[in-house]
C-alpha cells in the first residue's frame, strides 16, 4: 500500500437496508474516507417478518413516529437489534474491532419539499452495546442547510470512478426502490433521483401477487408495454425539472390506481412499470452536461434481467453492471455508508450544491 494511503485509516462498518426492506447489508472495510477503501468482510441478514410488518404500518402512518408510543418504541428497538445482529456477524468473522460504525437506519419516509426524511433506529443503543463511535443521521445536516437530503452516494461513486480509472464523463445509477444517478466528468459532480426504480414494481407485486418482487423480471418479460401509459407517466413535471431533486419510494404510487393501469393483466402491468423505470432513467441522461462515456448500473435493479437488458439495449452510452468491474452491486450502499462514516470522522464534506442542492458543501452524519 502506498505510504500516502496509510494516513487516517480506520476499520469501518457500514450498514444499509433499502426501501425494499427485505434485508440488512453490512460490510467491514478499511478506509481513510478519501482515496482508499478495501472490503474485509460482508454480511447480509433478512429482517424478521414481524419487523417488516411493523415497518409497513409506520410507512403508511409515518406521522405516528413522532409519538412515543409502545408500538413506535418497539419498532425502533427491533430495527436496531436486527442491525446489531449484522454487526456481531461482521466482527465475529474477523475478530477486528472497528473504530466506527456507520448506521443509516431504515428509511420509512422522505419528502424533500417538506424537508422531512425519517430513518428508524437507535444509534445510542449500538454505541452502548459495542462501545464504538456510531455515525448516524446522515441526511439531517444536509436538510438543515437547504438540501434535499438525497442522494448521499455521489461522493462515494466519484471515489469509485477514480479508483477504477473509468472513462469520463461517467454515470453511476443505483436502482433501488428509487433510482438515483451520479455524474462525474473530472470536475463537475452531479447527483439526483431519476424515478421510481424498483419501487412501483415491488408495491404491485406485493399487492397483487403476494411476493416481494418480480424475480429476474420474469412477469414483465412476458407482458406487453402500454406505451400510452408510459408517455403519460413521463409527462410528470418531476422528470423535466432540473437537478438536484429527490423522491420517496411512494411518490408515484397513485399511478397504480389509474383505471387504465388497473385494467391491465399482471404481465402487461409489470412490463409497463418496467418500461417506466427504463424511460425515466433514459430521460434523466438527457439533462446532463454531456453524454456519459460509460454508465454503471448497481443495486437491486441489476438482478431484474428484463429491466437491465431493456435499459442496455436502449442506452446511447456503453452500459454495464457494477459487478462487471468488481463492484458488488448488492453491498454498494453499505460500502458507501462505511466510507461516509470515516469522512465524518475526518470532517470531510459528503454532499454538495450540485448533488443535493445544499447551500454549501456539508459534512454528513452525527457522532454518538
Amino acid at each position: 500500500m502506498p505510504k500516502n494511503l496509510l494516513k487516517n485509516l480506520h476499520y469501518s462498518i457500514g450498514l444499509m437496508s433499502g426501501t425494499s426492506m427485505d434485508k440488512i447489508d453490512g460490510v467491514l472495510a478499511e478506509t481513510n474516507g478519501e482515496n482508499y477503501f478495501n472490503v474485509i468482510t460482508k454480511s447480509s441478514l433478512k429482517y424478521r417478518k414481524k419487523t417488516v410488518q411493523n415497518l409497513k404500518y409506520f410507512i403508511n402512518n409515518y406521522h405516528l413516529v413522532e409519538e412515543k408510543s409502545l408500538k413506535r418504541n418497539s419498532l425502533y428497538n427491533n430495527v436496531t437489534i436486527e442491525h446489531i445482529r449484522v454487526i456481531d456477524d461482521l466482527i465475529s468473522k474477523t475478530n477486528l474491532k472497528p473504530s466506527v460504525i456507520g448506521f443509516h437506519g431504515q428509511t420509512i419516509y422522505h419528502n424533500s419539499k417538506k424537508k422531512i426524511s425519517i430513518q428508524v433506529g437507535i444509534p445510542e443503543l449500538i454505541k452502548k452495546k459495542f462501545n464504538i463511535d456510531v455515525i448516524s443521521n446522515f441526511r439531517r445536516n444536509d436538510i438543515k442547510n437547504g438540501g434535499e437530503g438525497a442522494p448521499i452516494s455521489p461522493i462515494y461513486h466519484k471515489f469509485l470512478i477514480d479508483k477504477f480509472k473509468l472513462p469520463i464523463p461517467c454515470c453511476f445509477i443505483n436502482i433501488g426502490g428509487v433510482a438515483n444517478l451520479t455524474y462525474y466528468d473530472g470536475s463537475c459532480l452531479i447527483g439526483f433521483d431519476t424515478g421510481p426504480g424498483n419501487g412501483l414494481m415491488d408495491i404491485y407485486c406485493n399487492k397483487n401477487l403476494n411476493i416481494s418482487f418480480d424475480k429476474n423480471g420474469d412477469f414483465a418479460s412476458k407482458g406487453k408495454v402500454n406505451k400510452n401509459l408510459v408517455l403519460q407517466f413521463c409527462k410528470n413535471e418531476f422528470f423535466s425539472n432540473s437537478y438536484p431533486k429527490s423522491l420517496d419510494k411512494f411518490t408515484f404510487s397513485d399511478f397504480l390506481l389509474n383505471e387504465d393501469f388497473t385494467s391491465l393483466n399482471i404481465n402487461d402491468a409489470l412490463a409497463t412499470l418496467n418500461e417506466i423505470t427504463v424511460q425515466t432513467i433514459l430521460k434523466s441522461l438527457t439533462i446532463l452536461p454531456e453524454k456519459p462515456s460509460l454508465i454503471v448500473i448497481m443495486g437491486g435493479g441489476v438482478k431484474n434481467l428484463c429491466l437491465f437488458n431493456n435499459l442496455k439495449s436502449k442506452s446511447f452510452s456503453k452500459l454495464i453492471s457494477s459487478d462487471e468491474i468488481g463492484i458488488n452491486s448488492e453491498y454498494a450502499e453499505s460500502e458507501m455508508i462505511a466510507y461516509l462514516a470515516v469522512r465524518k470522522l475526518q470532517n470531510l464534506e459528503g454532499s454538495f450544491p450540485t448533488t443535493t442542492g445544499v447551500c454549501r458543501p456539508v459534512v454528513l452524519g452525527e457522532i454518538y
